[in-house]
């Protein structure tokens, strides 16, 4: 497929190229195991799962339970063929339904040092305009994990690194104003990605537009964020809490670190807000979070 057919996305340790047209619309993450959907503007194009395992999968074990589920599809298909063989690390088939319908059923995994177990689906029919076979190629060729060191996230237009001790806890992604959420136990960081950075900048400061983003969001209840400078941000206690908010002190955070980058490439304003606990704490934050950075 032409290069700028695909885009690279990137999620909770794993990432893989994707046709443009495939968009995220739905996440989760329940007991460590994490689920996303993607789709185009006709119906869901493919559904992913993960987990990374605390002890080894047993390999037979999961061949079994997949040959019993794919039993009742390879009943009901017309035809049956196996992943190309260039598919490392993964197991599967594309199941030929009728009515130019494919399903593809698949999971990978890999004897490599904590690797992620990953069930997928996707699905194809008569209004999809990508290739079954060239689609998952390019999938399993591009796929790649991580789960030390930084992590890269990229999804929309958004792409940044972030120390894998971070874990994503909430998220509001709208066309031009995308928040993610995350934890690192009790601490809390708040990230913004905002478009038309052009257009901001020509109402104001950046760092003016940031403030009031953050103020009005109701993220950060017991702070307010101000202009410190044209591109800086600073912060103080609200009056009404000069001790704490109730939510800072069950965390038994109450310090802020508040900062915007521009992503003139991107036409972005990323914005951010960490609450921590001690002076390392903003250390790690500091050498982990890179905005802006493109994904390999």
């Amino acid at each position: 497929m032409a290069a700028t057919s695909h885009y690279r996305f990137a999620w909770n340790g794993i990432s893989f190229d994707l046709p443009r047209r495939w968009e995220l619309s739905e996440h989760r993450t329940t007991r460590g195991v994490t689920r996303i959907a993607m789709e185009d503007a006709t119906a869901v194009r493919l559904e992913c799962e993960w987990l990374y395992p605390r002890r080894a999968v047993e390999v037979e074990t999961v061949r079994e339970r997949y040959l019993d589920r794919a039993k009742a599809l390879s009943d009901l298909a017309e035809q049956v063929d196996p992943l190309p063989t260039d598919a490392l690390g993964w197991t599967g088939h594309f199941y030929r339904m009728g009515e130019q319908r494919t399903l593809v059923i698949a999971y990978y995994q890999s004897a490599a040092a904590e690797a992620p177990f990953v069930f997928l689906r996707l699905h194809f029919d008569a209004t999809s305009t990508e290739e079954p076979a060239a689609a998952f190629r390019m999938l399993a060729r591009s796929f790649q994990f991580a789960n030390d060191g930084l992590i890269p996230w990229a999804c929309y237009d958004v792409s940044f690194l972030l120390d894998h001790r971070f874990r994503l806890t909430g998220s509001s992604l709208d066309a031009g104003r995308k928040l993610l959420v995350f934890g690192w136990g009790l601490r809390r960081l708040c990230l913004w990605h905002f478009s038309l950075a052009d257009v901001i900048r020509e109402r104001g400061t950046l760092a003016e537009f940031a403030a009031n983003a953050v103020n009005t969001s109701r993220s950060l209840p017991a702070v307010q964020v101000k202009a410190s400078g044209p591109e800086t941000l600073a912060w103080r206690r609200k009056r009404r809490y000069p001790i704490g908010h109730a939510e800072e002190i069950g965390r038994w955070c109450f310090r802020y670190y508040a900062g915007l980058c521009h992503l003139p490439e991107r036409n972005q304003l990323a914005i951010w807000v960490f609450n921590y606990r001690k002076p390392d704490d903003l250390t790690v934050f500091r050498e982990g979070f890179r905005p802006g950075e493109p994904i390999a």
